[in-house]
This record gives C-alpha cells, structure tokens and sequence, in this order.
C-alpha cells in the first residue's frame, strides 16, 4: 500500500512541475487518427474520427469494411452511446476501446493510476503509461500545435494482450471556447 501511494504521490508531484499526463491527452479538442489495428494474426487499416462538442465527445472507428465502431460520452466520460457494428462486437467497444477512449482524452481515473510511467523531457517527446504486463499507452512524436500553444503526441501505440493499435494523430481542432 505504501509503495502504491508513494507512486501516486510521485506522480502528482511530477504533474504539477511539469504539466505531465494533461499534455498527452487529447482533452477538449477534435482530431482524425489514422493507423493499423492488429487483432489475433489479422490487420486492418482504420480511421478514427472523435468530434468534441460542448456537452459530449463522439468517436467513430472505421476500415474499408465500412463503420466499425461508434462511441459517445458526456463530459464526466459517462456513456452515452456504445456501438458495434458485424466485425466489432459491441462488448469490444464497451471493455477495450471506451478504456482507450478514456483514457486519450483525459476523461478517466484509470489515467490517473497507471503502474508505472515514464515521461521524457517534460512529457514533450515521449511518455509511456503503463498498468501492468498486458496494456500499455506510448505517447511519442510530440509537435507544437499553434492554435492549441502546446505540444501534442502525434503517434500513439496502445498495446493489450489481445490487440494492438497504432495510430497518428492529425488535424487537431480545439473547442471555440477553448482556443487561443
């Protein structure tokens, strides 16, 4: 117990020198992701699309195949709509990508609880959260985004025991409000 707390204190410290997990997260703004999703021994290229509104954010997963998956939740990451569709089983999308979700757009505790994470240079060019042997986020490729003024990862790896996702990230568009 002591060692998890010492963790978590660790981490809320190192949040507050250096701005930490807030900056990999993609909280409050629109954004594409285009990548490859490896699943067993199959691949498939995908697009994600999540549109921010001020009330929920909405996210789309779609292949040649056609829409894979749709997700939707309000501002405090409750579910609004989980949506499977023939080749994404809608309990895929409620237990694997509404944790990713989540935890992406800065929406969830587990976020916040990682094992173990790793930052490089003020969280500006890689980050790695980590909980446990079998689920992993790596944040890298960081850019400065002028209408954001800050740096975001471009590329994201999300490692399961059953899949694995890569995705880079493009077209990052912030709420009016949010703008600077």
């Amino acid at each position: 117990m002591k060692k998890i707390f010492l963790s978590f204190f660790i981490f809320l410290f190192g949040c507050s020198l250096f701005g930490g997990l807030a900056d990999c997260v993609y909280s409050n703004l629109s954004y594409t992701q285009f990548g490859v999703l490896k699943f067993n021994d199959s691949e498939t290229q995908v697009s994600i699309f999540v549109k921010k509104f001020p009330e929920k954010t909405v996210m789309q997963m779609e292949s040649e195949m056609g829409m894979l998956m749709r997700l939707a939740v309000d501002n405090s990451g409750k579910v609004i709509l989980a949506e499977g569709s023939l080749m994404f089983r809608k309990s895929w999308v409620e237990n694997f990508a509404l944790r990713d979700f989540l935890i992406l757009t800065g929406k969830a505790n587990i976020a916040l609880n990682p094992k173990k994470i790793k930052f490089s240079e003020n969280c500006t060019s890689k980050a790695k959260l980590s909980y446990g042997d079998d689920y992993s986020i790596d944040f890298s490729d960081f850019k400065f985004e002028k209408n954001l003024g800050r740096k975001l990862p471009r590329k994201v790896l999300i490692k399961d025991e059953t899949y694995e996702i890569s995705l880079d990230a493009k077209n990052f568009k912030p709420l009016k409000k949010d703008a600077k």
